[in-house]
């Protein structure tokens, strides 16, 4: 085997572990010379994402790939956190930039590879972090990352209001949230930007909202406890069906209805019927959609408390 083939395979075997990246620093820390690592990147076997970070092989960037070149650019002890982090957990949506804080110093940078597939050119927003306490890093997919208390206390200062508001409830449905590090988050946001926001969420959380399956449903059991609407029974089964919320006493149903709502007619006639058959048993059912909820929360509150003082108390059949 000759000596680029050998150099080649030392790249390969350290970008099987990486999701097909290797760092300028970690090919010199196994033999290679800088030289040679410039030679390889001139010969198409290394093809740069950031200064002095390679996808090794093949110019095709997945975003597990960008992930992992942006740590190595920002260095070491560096960490996915914010919005990055929040979507890799799952309760915000992001991708562009990617954001990624260090105990140092560091610096933002333009990608030079786009995503496989993406018109956008990836940006690495790099931030020296604030201090964190041990336990505050994680990994997922062998990518370093804050975690969810973590990441959220850093968006609170990064997220509108309302943004702010849906992702921590969307991570608390997805049981994502440890009470005491929670806690010890909110003890250490005092004077931080977005730390008040973060400090009533964690101590106004939703006792049930672990039922709800989905960030709609978790919308409305916000608006209905804000607004201090009796709580309802959620996803109960009602006879076949199972409805989102019930207020049995009342003989009330509601239903959200999110962006997947009818479509197709096959969809919408199952749904029609479902709703004649609950009103025929004697329910008074009503439907409210992501942009009612999300636009006009106190108008939907007000519609279902209404509902619930009108209707005399009765069991249906």
């Amino acid at each position: 085997m000759g000596r680029r083939d050998s150099i080649l395979r030392i790249a390969l075997e350290l970008a099987g572990t990486q999701h097909g990246v290797a760092a300028r620093h970690q090919l010199i820390a196994r033999g290679v010379p800088p030289r040679t690592i410039a030679s390889a990147v001139d010969r198409a076997r290394l093809f740069t994402i950031y200064p002095g970070v390679y996808l090794v092989g093949r110019p095709q960037l997945s975003e597990q790939a960008l992930l992992v070149a942006s740590l190595l650019a920002a260095g070491e002890g560096s960490a996915l956190d914010g919005r990055t982090a929040a979507a890799i957990w799952g309760f915000h949506r992001h991708r562009n930039p990617v954001e990624v804080s260090n105990p140092g110093v560091v610096k933002n940078r333009r990608a030079l590879i786009r995503i496989e597939g993406e018109s956008w050119w990836p940006y690495l927003l790099a931030h020296q972090s604030d201090p964190r306490s041990e336990g505050e890093v994680t990994f997922k997919r062998g990518i370093a990352l804050t975690t969810p208390a973590r990441t959220l206390q850093d968006c609170a200062a990064r997220l509108g209001k309302q943004q702010f508001r849906r992702a921590f409830m969307e991570a608390d449905r997805l049981e994502l949230l440890d009470d005491r590090a929670l806690a010890a988050s909110a003890s250490r946001s005092q004077g931080r930007k977005g730390g008040g926001l973060f400090k009533a969420m964690v101590y106004r959380r939703i006792p049930n909202i672990k039922e709800a399956r989905s960030i709609l449903e978790g919308l409305v059991l916000d608006l209905v406890e804000t607004n201090q609407v009796p709580a309802p029974e959620i996803n109960r089964k009602t006879h076949q069906y199972r409805p989102d919320f019930r207020w049995q006493d009342q003989g009330v149903l509601v239903e959200a209805d999110g962006y997947e709502f009818h479509r197709g007619k096959e969809a919408f006639e199952n749904d029609t019927l479902r709703q004649n058959r609950l009103r025929a048993e004697g329910w008074q059912v009503l439907r409210f959609t992501w942009r009612m909820v999300t636009e006009d929360p106190e108008e939907v509150a007000s519609t279902i408390r209404m509902a619930i003082g009108e209707t005399t108390s009765r069991n249906p059949k």
